[in-house]
């Protein structure tokens, strides 16, 4: 065991263990590798998301949010139903239940909610109040299960010097919407199958398109959530069709000129933002001079501009290659 905690920790070998079939009285084949998915897609993607939220947020204090963004609603409805669902599992001594919606809620608030609310979290305090009070309610959750990051997150989202484990126990001051948490995993679904539909025809996400043409098996979701599946996909527009019974999409993957400069300018926003990852820039710090490649003149001056802006970049100018020239801020 000494090993393992060395290199997992003591948590991902409990919730590991928790969630097993040995908490049912039954016989347990023990893998150090079921420890390694664990500490991977548990622990590590919660840190994750915690130093993403410190990162924005260095102090903040914590109370009920009143969320306005269909993300932010979705995700305090989200973080209600977690509280229930794992109450109702620890009252009955059902740690394999709670440990299945405690991994499913993270992974939910890393790969949806945090990586589609990014840019919200650097301005939006709303936003940054949400994800300080899902954190502050997630840690007294996991507490039973995985103290040591449990009391680790709290003190960083809390720091009042008072220990998780001696807080009380969450209780839902929100209700859930449950129309929207079913809405929500509708819009993923469509997402997966409009992305594996690009990866058919060999058209990366960065590319804009014109439109999706969704078949549904069920009522349309509402626009606010349209529009986060517009922005997930990258495209324009959706249109709802019911004339048929199975759920099916359809891209429009004609390309025109102006799409294709769309999609010339965010692949070369990234090109430019690795470049700051590779330099060390902090996340305020302002390129003083961006070069940019002569083949890239096609764009017009307003996705200049907002190749600016979103880079923080002093100036552009023309030359064979992207590189970047630092100063201070």
């Amino acid at each position: 065991p000494a090993l393992v905690f060395e290199r997992y920790g003591v948590d991902a070998l409990r919730f590991y263990l928790m969630q097993s079939v040995v908490m049912r009285a039954e016989n347990l084949n023990f893998s150090e590798a079921g420890v390694k998915e664990v500490y991977q897609k548990v622990i590590s993607i919660l840190w994750n998301v915690c130093s993403f939220y410190k990162l924005y947020v260095p102090d903040m204090s914590i109370k009920e949010p009143k969320p306005v963004h269909v993300l932010d609603r979705w995700i305090v409805s989200r973080t209600s139903s977690l509280i229930t669902s794992v109450t109702t599992a620890l009252d009955g001594y059902d740690t394999v239940a709670a440990c299945r919606v405690i991994a499913d809620f993270i992974s939910d608030l890393s790969t949806w909610y945090v990586r589609r609310s990014r840019d919200r979290m650097k301005t939006d305090t709303v936003t940054q109040q949400t994800l300080g009070w899902v954190l502050t309610n997630l840690s007294q959750v996991i507490a039973p299960i995985m103290p040591f990051i449990s009391e680790l997150i709290y003190q960083n989202v809390i720091g009042d010097g008072k220990s998780v484990h001696l807080t009380a126990w969450p209780h839902t001051v929100i209700n859930s919407d449950v129309g929207l948490e079913n809405d929500m995993v509708f819009v993923r679904e469509l997402a997966v199958q409009i992305h594996a539909s690009r990866k058919e025809n060999a058209i990366p996400v960065k590319q804009p398109l014109a439109k999706v043409t969704i078949f549904p098996d069920r009522k349309q979701v509402s626009q606010e959530l349209e529009t986060l599946l517009c922005e997930e996909v990258n495209i324009k527009a959706v249109v709802w069709s019911h004339t048929e019974k199975e759920l099916h999409i359809e891209l429009d993957t004609v390309i025109t000129p102006q799409l294709k400069a769309e999609g010339d300018m965010r692949e070369l926003i990234r090109a430019v933002q690795n470049l700051r990852k590779t330099e060390k820039l902090g996340i305020t710090q302002h390129i003083h001079s961006l070069q940019i490649p002569n083949t890239y003149k096609h764009l017009t001056e307003a996705q200049l501009k907002h190749i600016q802006t979103v880079t923080l970049s002093d100036k552009i100018v023309w030359n064979e290659t992207i590189a970047i020239t630092t100063g201070q801020q």
